[in-house]
């Protein structure tokens, strides 16, 4: 009797640390899933709606869009440089100077050699 009384409090402890394995692992996919979609997001404006939204209740969402708009930040500050430099070299090749041909390669191109 204290034998089967035994068993069946592990089973009854098994299926409990089951139960509560399952509901972690779900609240674990759920905000997984959250913060994938949260990354999906362009639109800096939403991104600020949803932050308001959830400072108070869900912190955790909440950061998670703060670092969304931190790498967008980023990224738009890349684009900024790599566009400045573009627009630089633009510029430098429309300089004049830098179109200069020496008189010798006009009248005697360099030969290619193989």
């Amino acid at each position: 009797m204290k034998f089967g009384v035994l068993i069946q409090d592990v089973k009854d402890l098994a299926d409990g640390l089951q139960n509560i394995t399952e509901s972690i692992f779900a609240a674990s996919h759920q905000g997984g899933m959250l913060r994938l979609c949260i990354q999906q997001i362009k639109n800096s404006d939403t991104l600020d709606i949803i932050s308001r939204a959830c400072e108070v209740d869900y912190p955790d969402i909440s950061e998670a869009v703060t670092v969304k708009r931190d790498v967008m930040k980023v990224e738009m500050l890349q684009h900024d440089d790599i566009q400045d430099g573009v627009d630089k070299t633009k510029d430098a090749a429309d300089d004049s100077s830098l179109r200069m041909v020496p008189k010798a390669f006009k009248k005697n191109p360099p030969m290619a050699t193989m």
